[in-house]
């Protein structure tokens, strides 16, 4: 057998024919079974009772004896084949030339073929057995042995087989179609997600394929439409991260590479003024390439933090006093709002802390125009177990379609800013993989009054 017969012999479409036809046949062979044994039953039952009628004389004759002599004793003398009534032979009778066995109640046998008297009738024998009556109490049993079947009779059993064999193999035949449409049927919706996921490998990832059912195929369905579409999503972010990695680096490096070929040209001299502006362009793209190396630690799960047991409180303070100067340059005032009573204490890093803050307070700086106010609110959540820490500003606040996408990376919510005014577009990234390393939770929203806040939930 070839390698491609093979395997469409043990494809799942043959496994479940062979399945539902196995089940049929061997339902149909049960079935075949029992109802063959009780036809038979039901057919020599027939036969047995038309023989009580060839027995009816020789009944009343034995009920007759019993009740004249109380037991069975001499009982020989008038049964058919006893040769006291002319018949050869020992329980040869001449009622239908057929064998006949006596036994008392107790189904002992008292008459019957050689060897079998003194032993005990079975319950089968005793089930085709002739009850023997004497008021209303069996006292012993008539049992016509090597019943057969006439010619009729053997017609009838045989005509009743072969009507139930010809309806078997025509429910074999109907379940057999029936299989190949069960089967046809619920291999669809298979045979689409196989394509589809061959065409998702193959790149195509806006492949998706029809929902037909609530079923266990349908949340398999569900469930590769949603990955396809995560991919896809992925596939986009990844390629706009790409576009805006290589833009943040060719801005920087042409900034240096034309102001050496100014320096070389002569244009401008070998001085430290013209030296400067690419030292300057130099720590953006180191400090680039550091974001970049945070967040993929981040990733990858191995960002390494030394917490412990710290006073929110004092290092809130103590940030709010190293950016104030900063603050004070653009005409902004920081503020920290924080309860003097008692102290929160959360198990933080505070080297990581310090750079979540000064991530958030640089952002807020950076869209609070001259005047305005950036204030962290410091608050213990005692019905909620958690330390709320908020960043506030009076800036112009987040568009709400872009609330969702600030923390992405490289995402700026106005694209027209460059990177020394708007930022790489790294820092929320970094800051929210930051805050889940802490196991808290971080998000945005906008004042009523104006401005906007991100918000920090930690354990508490």
């Amino acid at each position: 057998m070839s390698d491609v017969n093979r395997q469409r012999f043990l494809s799942l479409a043959w496994k479940l024919l062979f399945a539902f036809l196995a089940v049929a046949l061997v339902s149909i062979g049960t079935v075949a079974i029992i109802s063959g044994q009780s036809t038979a039953r039901e057919v020599r039952g027939f036969v047995l009772h038309g023989e009580q009628s060839t027995y009816a004389v020789l009944l009343k004759e034995l009920e007759a004896y019993y009740q004249d002599h109380g037991d069975w004793e001499g009982v020989q003398t008038i049964l058919p084949g006893s040769g006291q009534r002319g018949q050869s032979g020992q329980g040869q009778g001449a009622e239908g030339g057929r064998t006949i066995m006596l036994a008392d109640a107790s189904g002992e046998i008292l008459f019957g073929p050689s060897g079998r008297q003194g032993s005990t009738l079975s319950l089968v024998e005793r089930s085709n057995a002739l009850s023997i009556e004497v008021g209303n109490e069996v006292v012993g049993y008539l049992t016509p042995i090597g019943l057969g079947f006439s010619n009729s009779e053997t017609q009838l059993f045989q005509d009743l087989q072969r009507a139930f064999w010809v309806a078997s193999l025509i429910a074999s035949v109907v379940a057999l179609l029936l299989g190949l449409l069960f089967v046809k049927g619920m291999l669809r919706p298979v045979n689409e997600l196989t394509n589809a996921a061959r065409a998702l490998a193959g790149g195509e990832l806006s492949r998706r394929v029809e929902i037909r059912t609530n079923d266990e195929v349908g949340e398999l369905s569900m469930a590769f439409n949603q990955m396809a579409e995560h991919l896809e999503l992925s596939e986009e972010r990844r390629r706009e991260t790409t576009a805006d990695i290589a833009h943040e680096l060719r801005n920087p490096l042409a900034v240096m590479k034309a102001r050496l070929e100014a320096i070389i040209d002569g244009v401008h001299p070998l001085d430290v003024d013209s030296i400067e502006p690419i030292l300057e362009q130099s720590e953006l793209l180191n400090h680039l390439v550091e974001d970049l190396r945070t967040l993929d630690q981040a990733d990858a799960g191995q960002l390494s933090l030394d917490r412990s047991r710290t006073d929110l409180g004092l290092l809130v303070q103590k940030i709010v006093e190293t950016y104030r100067p900063e603050a004070q340059t653009v005409g902004i005032t920081l503020i920290a709002d924080i309860p003097p009573e008692p102290s929160i204490n959360g198990i933080v890093d505070t080297t990581r802390f310090e750079q979540i803050l000064g991530n958030l307070i640089t952002n807020a700086l950076r869209h609070t125009p001259e005047g305005g106010e950036v204030t962290l609110r410091l608050r213990k959540d005692s019905q909620r177990s958690k330390i709320v820490l908020e960043v506030i500003d009076s800036g112009e606040g987040i568009p709400a379609q872009d609330l969702e996408r600030v923390f992405e990376r490289l995402y700026r919510v106005d694209p027209s800013r460059s990177r020394q005014v708007g930022g790489s577009g790294l820092g929320l990234a970094i800051t929210r993989k930051l805050v889940e390393a802490h196991d808290g939770l971080i998000y945005a929203k906008n004042r009523s009054e104006g401005g906007a806040i991100f918000r920090i939930e930690l354990p508490g």
